[in-house]
């Protein structure tokens, strides 16, 4: 790898410093994270550092290591998680909550109903598999997979898996709801259901918080919703905000979503 337009162009480059945007010869992955292969998803896109002991590591090597990882964080209790979550956690640059299904906003106000907001779990409390590990904690009152979202949207998605919908598009009956291009309808794969099709902005945010609690809790995703999810990650990389969340998530809870630091990990790990 080369330096790109932000290292200085007329001097030689040859301290290893991670995210300058160079590789100099003397470093490598190990001791810079920008000599790193780029995510084929996003090639342009930094690749934080911190994971150099999970190097040369893959399938379930690789996800038993991550779970090691990021188990054995501190459990916040599923109230005072909330709290964060409403007050601190998901607070945008204007001072407001925005839900990752509707894209409605609302300004917090100190409790855990905003404007008409609840607490979606990402990973259903009861899923559809009948799984109730996000009913208890530590999983219950996990940041990682816990989102502000508009009571009617939340409701709406309840414990459908998130997938592909062809509702509403010409030859097919009308969705059972739609709200702010997410939208609840009949899967595009057969065999599937009912599913929950989020909107562009959040999709990937939502598969790298599934996958957080797969490798956390070391539960299954359905392969047809994995597949969709897999899609997802790589159209809708992770942004300033996600890495912003991931860091505020860590300061209050201790341990962070491996997949919003470096997605290319999700590539090495064929079944999650």
């Amino acid at each position: 790898l080369t330096c790109d337009a932000r290292c200085e162009p007329l001097a030689e480059i040859t301290q290893c410093s991670d995210g300058d945007g160079c590789c100099p010869s003397s470093c490598d992955a190990d001791t810079d994270s920008d000599c790193l292969a780029p995510w084929a998803c996003a090639p342009s896109l930094p690749l934080l550092p911190g994971y150099d002991d999970l190097r040369n590591l893959s399938d379930a090597a690789l996800r038993d290591a991550l779970n090691l990882r990021i188990s054995g964080h501190t459990n916040l209790g599923y109230d005072l998680a909330r709290d964060f979550m409403f007050n601190e956690i998901d607070v945008n640059a204007n001072g407001q909550l925005e839900c990752p299904y509707s894209g409605r906003l609302v300004t917090p106000d100190g409790t855990r109903t905003p404007g008409g907001f609840n607490t979606e779990h990402n990973w259903p409390r009861n899923d559809a598999a009948g799984d109730s590990t996000a009913a208890s904690e530590p999983a219950e009152a996990d940041l990682h997979h816990l989102y502000p979202t508009d009571a009617t949207a939340n409701n709406r998605r309840a414990s459908f898996d998130f997938g592909w919908t062809d509702c509403g598009e010409s030859g097919n009956g009308a969705c059972a709801w739609t709200g702010g291009q997410s939208q609840l309808g009949p899967s595009r794969s057969s065999g599937a259901g009912t599913i929950f099709e989020v909107r562009p902005q959040y999709r990937g945010d939502m598969a790298r918080a599934h996958f957080y609690f797969a490798v956390r809790y070391a539960r299954p995703i359905p392969p047809i919703e994995e597949a969709v999810l897999r899609e997802w990650h790589c159209q809708d990389p992770p942004d300033a905000t996600e890495r912003t969340r991931n860091d505020r998530i860590q300061r209050r809870q201790g341990n962070r979503n491996p997949f919003v630091d470096r997605p290319d990990l999700v590539d090495l790990i064929p079944d999650l």
